[in-house]
């Protein structure tokens, strides 16, 4: 009699398997469900193409069932997000210093540039773009080295070290800028020019920022922070020149190297430096802290060694042994703008602050109260009467300044003070005027001793001006 039916009782254990079953003899209504688990599916046996669109779900996915060794591999610095279909897609990588940024509802991120609208208060630099020029008035104006320090547009001083023979004469300019995207540069015009330097002849524009202020940065400590300084500059003259970093309080400097290429052209340059670790922290104070001076030549003995903190080289900051003099004809022109020096080992975008907050911030240094007309009234009626008017710094200063006044002979030239009275007459002997009670928010000017027919009865005297600056100074 034939076989008819097999029942599962007369079926050994194990005596089927799949070179038993012809293909696609068993579907899906063949199997109990849950009766096929992981346990019963070799690694890698299942998969794209026996997979029916939709057929698995996240209700066939146990909770991280899925881990990042099972996803696609991708491109560092990649992120998935969704696009406006909803479906993952990967965005970036971007570049160093990019940040991620929502382009809005309907669309990925995108990585983008930082604006600078959200990196205020990078430049330890004050005035780094010239826009303010207290001192100068934007005229061309003749510094003659004297073995010290001379003070050109805000914040920056012509230094050097004994009356060198080269002289410059200095302005600020605005009509030439590099790519348009700066206020104005500060002009080097080289009008004598300075023979082969040798020993200590040393010449720099330099400025100096309070200890405070870079006291963050922690040098002197096993943090200390690297910076980066950036600078646009244009020279006549080509070669290596050089950059110095002084840390006052320590009394250490870092040398550092650039590369003038072509010949009045605007070039940008950018040098990062490491922190240093050794010697004194800066103090805490409205002191001197960092300087950072742009050599313009220097002899042998002013020579550093180069991309290294190490003991301070003398009384004045070093430069590279490649040193080029850019003083060396009167052809010579130099040109310097956009300087800027942050923490970190990146050159973000030149910080462009107004015009009234970079006014504020060299105010604290230095203010130059141009004066004219009446300056102060007193109602003097006898010979001997003070006028002591109180005046305010319109910013306090750094320290307590000293405050120059112009001419007080009491003539009737242009750009001095004097006694007056109301009708304009000035009396035939010289009073005495002079400055007193000086703070860092203010001070008082007094007009004494003056003669008695001139302050008679009902004849008001006045301090009077024509045309005359009041320069107060507290400077680093």
């Amino acid at each position: 009699m034939a076989l008819t039916q097999v029942k599962a009782l007369g079926i050994a254990a194990d005596s089927i398997d799949e070179t038993k079953l012809a293909d696609d003899s068993i579907d899906s209504e063949h199997y109990n469900d849950g009766s096929i688990d992981n346990a019963h599916i070799a690694d890698d046996a299942i998969d794209s193409e026996h997979y029916v669109d939709g057929s698995i779900d996240s209700a066939h996915l146990a909770d991280d069932a899925v881990t990042l060794a099972k996803m696609a591999s991708g491109t560092d610095g990649q992120i998935i997000t969704y696009d406006a279909s909803g479906n993952p897609t990967a965005v970036g990588p971007g570049t160093d210093g990019q940040v991620l940024t929502s382009t809005g509802a309907g669309s990925p991120p995108a990585f983008e540039d930082a604006s600078s609208d959200t990196l205020s208060f990078r430049n330890l630099i004050i005035n780094g773009e010239f826009i303010i020029d207290q001192r100068m008035g934007g005229s061309a104006t003749a510094i003659t080295p004297s073995g010290g320090v001379d003070y050109t547009c805000d914040r920056w001083q012509e230094s050097n070290y004994s009356g060198e023979a080269g002289r410059i004469t200095f302005q600020t300019v605005s009509d030439d800028v590099p790519n348009g995207n700066y206020r104005k540069a500060l002009k080097l015009d080289c009008t004598t020019a300075m023979g082969a330097p040798s020993g200590n002849d040393w010449m720099g524009l330099a400025q100096f920022i309070e200890a405070q202020d870079v006291r963050f940065l922690g040098h002197g400590t096993s943090d200390a922070k690297s910076f980066t300084l950036q600078f646009w500059i244009k020279s006549t003259k080509t070669g290596t020149a050089s950059v110095t970093v002084l840390r006052h309080d320590a009394s250490r400097e870092y040398v550092a190297e650039y590369t003038i290429s072509s010949s009045d052209t605007w070039e940008k340059k950018t040098i990062t430096i490491p922190g240093d670790t050794t010697g004194t922290e800066a103090a805490m104070d409205n002191g001197r802290g960092f300087l950072v001076s742009f050599s313009l030549f220097a002899g042998s003995s002013r020579h550093g060694t180069l991309d290294e903190w190490r003991a301070q080289n003398g009384g004045y900051t070093g430069a590279s042994s490649n040193q080029v003099n850019l003083l060396d004809s009167t052809s010579n022109n130099i040109f310097f703008t956009g300087v800027q020096l942050e923490a970190g080992d990146t050159a973000t975008d030149y910080e462009h602050r107004s015009y009234g907050d970079e006014l504020a911030r060299c105010r604290r240094y230095f203010q130059n109260w141009d004066c004219a007309g009446y300056f102060a009234a007193g109602g003097a009626t006898s010979a001997g009467a003070s006028i002591v008017p109180c005046h305010y710094a319109t910013e306090e200063m750094r320290a307590t300044p000293t405050v120059t006044l112009p001419n007080t002979t009491s003539s009737t030239s242009s750009g001095e003070i004097r006694h007056s009275n109301h009708t304009g007459s000035t009396p035939a002997t010289a009073g005495t005027i002079g400055v007193n009670s000086i703070s860092k928010c203010g001070f008082n000017v007094s007009g004494t001793s003056f003669v008695s027919s001139f302050g008679a009865a009902g004849n008001t005297v006045y301090l009077y001006t024509d045309s005359c600056q009041i320069k107060i100074n507290a400077e680093l």
